[in-house]
């Protein structure tokens, strides 16, 4: 049984990690923004020393 949870758990593992980056890719598709958003400039100016 330790066996079977062992194998599986690296199976599952092995899965996330491939699966992760290709998720990141398909959730970055929904949330682009075309135009940069008003007021950008400013606030990068007023948080970066």
């Amino acid at each position: 049984m330790k066996e079977f949870i062992r194998k599986a758990a690296n199976f599952i593992c092995a899965f996330a990690v491939v699966m992760s980056p290709i998720a990141t890719q398909h959730c970055r598709l929904y949330f682009y923004e075309a135009k940069q958003p008003e007021g950008l400039d400013e606030f990068v100016n007023t948080h970066t020393k």
